[in-house]
């Protein structure tokens, strides 16, 4: 009988466990998101330079995408690596905004790397609800999460 008691026990915490795992508010997902892209902005300075290929992210409401520069075929989407895939975002995320240099609005949603590094500072704010975080993308270190800023902050170092 205690056996079967333990068994169930297990079983029980093991759902507890995959259920709170699975279970995500809406501010978790927007900063997963952020910290996501974050990442792949880094990735995508990584290949430009390891290349010697400049590198764009190119933003849509819903999702985003990266291309890379060859010199015989101009722009062409990556498809490999993965990471720097087509990626649409969950239910509810969206850009809400690129801006520049000084928070000035950008007319268009895309990011370029050169072999150099970004060719200019950029913040991406993505919305979820009332949920608003920034991605920047400095000229010089690696693109951070700023969950506190109400417009975007491009200096270079942390907070």
């Amino acid at each position: 009988m205690i056996e079967v008691l333990v068994v169930v026990l297990v079983i029980g915490m093991s759902a507890g466990l995959v259920g709170a795992a699975l279970w995500r508010s809406d501010g978790d997902s927007l900063l997963a998101e952020a910290e996501r892209l974050a990442q792949y902005f880094d990735h995508a300075g990584t290949e430009a330079r390891l290349s010697g290929h400049a590198v764009a992210w190119n933003g849509e409401s819903a999702g985003y995408r990266f291309s890379r520069l060859s010199e015989e075929a101009g722009w062409r989407e990556i498809v490999a690596p993965a990471m720097l895939g087509a990626r649409l975002f969950p239910a509810g995320v969206f850009i809400e905004g690129v801006h520049g240099a000084a928070g000035a609005p950008r007319d268009a949603m895309r990011l370029e790397w050169s072999a150099d590094g970004p060719r200019t500072p950029a913040a991406i704010t993505l919305a979820m609800g009332p949920g608003r975080i920034v991605v920047a993308v400095p000229l010089v270190g690696p693109a951070r999460v700023d969950q506190d800023a109400a417009r975007p902050a491009l200096r270079s170092e942390p907070r």
